[in-house]
């Protein structure tokens, strides 16, 4: 056989395998679906059927390092490091961008450089605005102290893929406050909002739980903290789709149980309690929902951080 009609055949039978990969997925994501919720929950049963089938890795997002734009700064002293992660309520995926008032002594740390805390911020994914970009200016003003962000947050991920060690999720925010605390010092707190991907999967606090606990403890035990450092662990759950309409409380209840367990971590505020006239995409915070995530933490940290 000729070595072109080889790569024809072999090529077709590929895109067969590709397309009853899909028919299979998108099949099982509707029959796993019990709640109709088509279609964003069919999607995300459907392409994980279809990688877990063909034997493909899953695809890790790139946050975004566009430097294009953006105000470099001498990194301050005396600065109050607050690092960020999770998925995309913690990124840029608010609806409006957000430059925080250039005046205010708020910053991000990125590739080795302190830069003008502004939307997109870097290190994380999306490309419209953020929560943090929101609460910066305020936490300054509170505490009477300069406010580094170190950020690393990524839309759509679940907790497992910081864990999973083919991710680069953990390993890159991990090296990125390290390589902040060399000039800043080490980190003050850490906020981390999670779960709106994970709510479509879980049915039980059992099977959650124990991938909440790995990530939080991995934080806490490897990043560059101080000793009394406390990680913030929000409460999240709500999405798009009939799934994600309302709570997940299984969710919700292993969020708050691994918080009690351990001193290190203070429960977060309960973000699914900004409905949906807070959010432009019934998941994503609009502008008056990342401004009430913003507040209620600011009213939560700022006695932690030296509050004036």
């Amino acid at each position: 056989m000729k070595p072109l009609i080889r790569r024809v055949i072999a090529g077709t039978v590929a895109i067969a395998a590709i397309a009853g990969a899909f028919l299979a997925g998108t099949v099982y994501g509707i029959e796993s679906d019990p709640y109709g919720d088509f279609p964003a929950g069919t999607l995300i049963a459907a392409k994980t059927q279809v990688r877990t089938a063909l034997g493909m890795s899953k695809g890790w997002s790139k946050s975004n390092a566009d430097l294009t734009d953006q105000i470099r700064r001498a990194c301050p002293a005396n600065a109050l490091v607050v690092v960020t992660g999770g998925q995309s309520n913690a990124s840029n995926a608010i609806s409006t961008p957000f430059d925080a008032d250039p005046a205010a002594p708020v910053f991000m740390f990125f590739d080795g450089h302190c830069f003008a805390l502004r939307d997109p911020l870097l290190g994380t994914t999306g490309t419209r605005g953020s929560v943090w970009s929101r609460l910066g200016p305020a936490l300054a003003a509170r505490t009477g102290r300069p406010v580094v962000f170190v950020n690393g947050a990524i839309g759509g991920s679940q907790f497992s893929d910081w864990t999973d060690k083919r991710s680069p999720y953990m390993a890159n925010l991990r090296r990125r406050v390290a390589d902040a605390a060399k000039q800043l010092g080490p980190a003050d707190i850490v906020l981390w909002h999670q779960g709106e991907t994970d709510a479509w999967f879980t049915t039980s606090q059992a099977e959650i739980q124990p991938e909440i606990k790995q990530v939080t403890d991995t934080v806490l035990t490897s990043f560059a903290l101080k000793p009394a450092a406390k990680l913030v662990l929000y409460r999240a759950s709500l999405c798009t789709g009939a799934r994600r309409r309302t709570s997940n409380q299984p969710l919700l209840a292993a969020q708050t149980a691994v918080a009690a367990a351990n001193p290190r971590i203070v429960l977060g505020p309960d973000t699914d309690r900004f409905g949906r006239r807070f959010r432009h995409d019934d998941c994503h915070f609009n502008d008056a929902g990342a401004r009430s995530m913003a507040d209620a933490t600011l009213a939560l940290i700022a006695p932690m951080l030296g509050a004036r």
